[in-house]
């Protein structure tokens, strides 16, 4: 199977708590995050050597 036929799916998990967050999980998984994080995962490769820059608006957690 070629990878471009394959779809990618994320969930939000819905046993995620308020007490699993506070115990160390740096932010809520969502679907929209686990999106996010795998797009991201990329630029964070150490075989990539490119540059790249996140841009966002004051207070979307660039950092």
């Amino acid at each position: 199977m070629d990878e471009r036929d394959l779809i990618e799916s994320y969930y939000t998990n819905p046993n995620t708590t308020v007490e699993d967050i506070s115990a160390g999980l740096p932010l809520i998984q969502t679907g929209q995050i686990c999106q996010f994080l795998d797009t991201l995962r990329v630029w964070f490769e150490e075989k990539n050597e490119q540059h790249f820059l996140i841009v966002g608006p004051h207070g979307s957690a660039k950092t």
